[in-house]
């Protein structure tokens, strides 16, 4: 009885893994709401660790590689816990991220603020632009602002 139960935790867990990475936590928690029991959930990661069909290193690697040139790191950083991954591996993972920002972003935030010369940027508008940054996860936010200002003839 209990490998049939084990069988149908796997099979469920194929289906959700084929559509995309899940952490370890993500499927104890699905597993939890489908009514597993806890010593079954825990064979069944020990096997799908096994097999390395989840991997919560590389799950957060791909995270930040994927959104890495949208978004900064605090945003990553949340995004990371959300997913349920150890301190430890978020940090790792975060380690070498270099933000780049993307100069698209740039370009349509001055758009977005009819901002076409240095002139028109005053305190609410340099705060408002703080806000957009920041809203994105970057940390730099003023490096970031001054940048975008500095390409405006």
């Amino acid at each position: 009885m209990e490998t049939k139960g084990i069988e149908r935790l796997q099979n469920y867990w194929y289906g959700l893994l084929a559509r995309r990475d899940y952490s370890e936590s993500e499927l104890r928690k699905k597993a939890g709401e489908k009514g597993y029991e806890l010593e079954i959930v825990s064979q069944g990661i020990i096997l799908f660790l096994e097999q390395n069909l989840i991997n919560d290193a590389r799950l957060a690697t791909n995270i930040v590689e994927f959104y890495g040139t949208q978004r900064g790191p605090m945003w990553l950083r949340t995004k990371l816990i959300k997913r349920g991954l150890h301190r430890e591996i978020i940090s790792d993972a975060l380690e070498h991220f270099v933000p780049v920002v993307d100069t698209v972003f740039l370009h349509n935030l001055l758009r977005k603020y009819q901002i076409t010369t240095r002139d028109q940027v005053d305190f609410a508008l340099r705060s408002k632009l703080y806000r957009a940054v920041a809203a994105k996860g970057y940390t730099n936010i003023r490096e970031i602002v001054d940048q975008a200002i500095e390409t405006l003839d």
